[in-house]
Protein backbone atom coordinates (compact mmCIF):
# COMPACT_ATOMS: atom_id res chain seq x y z
CA UNK A 1 0.00 0.00 0.00
CA UNK A 2 2.85 2.49 0.53
CA UNK A 3 4.33 1.71 -2.99
CA UNK A 4 1.36 2.62 -4.45
CA UNK A 5 0.96 5.98 -2.31
CA UNK A 6 4.79 6.60 -3.19
CA UNK A 7 4.05 5.62 -6.84
CA UNK A 8 0.78 7.90 -7.07
CA UNK A 9 2.95 10.91 -5.58
CA UNK A 10 5.57 10.58 -8.22
CA UNK A 11 2.91 10.71 -11.02
CA UNK A 12 1.34 13.87 -9.93
CA UNK A 13 4.84 15.20 -9.36
CA UNK A 14 6.30 14.03 -12.47
CA UNK A 15 2.68 14.68 -14.89
CA UNK A 16 0.38 17.42 -12.81
CA UNK A 17 -1.55 17.45 -16.15
CA UNK A 18 -2.94 14.01 -15.25
CA UNK A 19 -4.28 14.81 -12.36
CA UNK A 20 -6.48 17.89 -13.63
CA UNK A 21 -10.22 16.18 -14.52
CA UNK A 22 -11.24 18.74 -16.64
CA UNK A 23 -10.14 20.25 -19.48
CA UNK A 24 -7.86 22.67 -18.15
CA UNK A 25 -5.54 25.75 -19.90
CA UNK A 26 -1.78 26.12 -19.77
CA UNK A 27 -0.50 29.08 -17.48
CA UNK A 28 -2.51 32.17 -18.66
CA UNK A 29 -2.51 35.95 -17.16
CA UNK A 30 -5.72 37.50 -16.56
CA UNK A 31 -5.91 40.64 -17.95
CA UNK A 32 -9.40 42.00 -17.26
CA UNK A 33 -11.90 41.76 -15.20
CA UNK A 34 -15.72 42.59 -15.49
CA UNK A 35 -18.48 41.40 -12.93
CA UNK A 36 -21.66 41.86 -14.73
CA UNK A 37 -25.52 40.73 -13.77
CA UNK A 38 -28.53 39.53 -15.79
CA UNK A 39 -30.89 36.95 -14.56
CA UNK A 40 -27.49 35.03 -12.91
CA UNK A 41 -24.65 37.11 -11.40
CA UNK A 42 -21.31 36.36 -13.38
CA UNK A 43 -17.69 37.52 -13.52
CA UNK A 44 -15.83 37.80 -17.05
CA UNK A 45 -12.42 36.99 -16.92
CA UNK A 46 -10.52 37.70 -19.98
CA UNK A 47 -6.75 36.03 -20.66
CA UNK A 48 -4.10 36.86 -22.59
CA UNK A 49 -4.29 34.13 -24.82
CA UNK A 50 -6.62 32.42 -27.18
CA UNK A 51 -4.73 29.38 -27.22
CA UNK A 52 -7.42 27.54 -24.63
CA UNK A 53 -10.69 26.71 -26.27
CA UNK A 54 -10.05 29.23 -29.07
CA UNK A 55 -11.35 31.60 -26.80
CA UNK A 56 -9.98 34.67 -24.27
CA UNK A 57 -12.82 35.23 -22.21
CA UNK A 58 -14.25 32.86 -19.65
CA UNK A 59 -17.03 33.34 -17.15
CA UNK A 60 -17.27 32.40 -13.48
CA UNK A 61 -20.98 32.39 -12.27
CA UNK A 62 -21.27 33.86 -8.88
CA UNK A 63 -24.16 31.94 -7.81
CA UNK A 64 -22.77 28.11 -8.08
CA UNK A 65 -21.47 26.69 -4.80
CA UNK A 66 -17.72 28.36 -4.67
CA UNK A 67 -18.49 30.78 -7.32
CA UNK A 68 -17.18 33.56 -4.92
CA UNK A 69 -14.04 32.01 -3.90
CA UNK A 70 -13.04 31.38 -7.56
CA UNK A 71 -14.08 35.27 -7.86
CA UNK A 72 -11.72 36.43 -4.99
CA UNK A 73 -9.36 34.04 -6.49
CA UNK A 74 -8.96 35.67 -9.83
CA UNK A 75 -9.08 38.92 -8.25
CA UNK A 76 -5.65 38.36 -6.39
CA UNK A 77 -4.07 36.81 -9.00
CA UNK A 78 -4.78 39.58 -11.22
CA UNK A 79 -3.61 42.03 -8.88
CA UNK A 80 -0.26 39.95 -8.10
CA UNK A 81 -0.01 39.28 -11.52
CA UNK A 82 -0.06 35.69 -11.56
CA UNK A 83 -0.21 33.42 -13.77
CA UNK A 84 -3.66 31.02 -13.26
CA UNK A 85 -5.02 27.83 -15.40
CA UNK A 86 -8.23 27.51 -15.98
CA UNK A 87 -10.51 24.40 -15.72
CA UNK A 88 -13.92 24.18 -17.74
CA UNK A 89 -16.79 22.43 -16.38
CA UNK A 90 -17.31 19.16 -18.18
CA UNK A 91 -19.25 18.73 -21.56
CA UNK A 92 -18.69 22.74 -21.86
CA UNK A 93 -18.91 23.52 -25.51
CA UNK A 94 -15.95 26.42 -26.67
CA UNK A 95 -17.59 29.70 -27.28
CA UNK A 96 -17.37 32.85 -25.24
CA UNK A 97 -17.53 33.17 -21.82
CA UNK A 98 -17.52 29.32 -20.88
CA UNK A 99 -18.46 29.06 -17.64
CA UNK A 100 -15.43 27.76 -15.02
CA UNK A 101 -14.93 24.90 -12.62
CA UNK A 102 -12.06 25.99 -10.88
CA UNK A 103 -9.11 28.43 -11.26
CA UNK A 104 -5.37 27.26 -10.39
CA UNK A 105 -3.50 30.22 -9.10
CA UNK A 106 -0.09 29.38 -9.32
CA UNK A 107 2.33 30.69 -6.62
Amino acid sequence: MQLFKSLSLVMLTVFPAISLAEPTSQQLLITQIRPYTTTVAKAYLEVNSSSFCGQSWFSINLMDAGGKEMYAAALAAAMAGKQVQLELKLNTPCAFGMELQSIYVKM
